[in-house]
């Protein structure tokens, strides 16, 4: 079982509200995931990568299988 850090993520003006998962693997931690996993969405919608998730964002952890 590993520990999956979830992410609610509000609407922005670049992107609308979402939610996330990252894990926390050899080379990242979850949050870095997960900001990787942000940067993804905004760079597929023409904008530039961000250093830090928006205000507002909500985490917490779940337990789960498979990644």
């Amino acid at each position: 079982m590993k520990s999956i850090l979830k992410a609610k993520v509000p609407p922005t003006a670049k992107l609308g509200s979402c939610t996330l998962s990252g894990i926390c693997s050899l080379y990242d931690t979850h949050k870095q995931n997960i900001l990787w996993a942000y940067n993804k969405m905004l760079e597929s919608e023409g904008h530039q990568p961000v250093k830090r998730m928006p205000v507002g964002t909500k985490y917490r952890f779940v337990a789960g299988f498979g990644f």
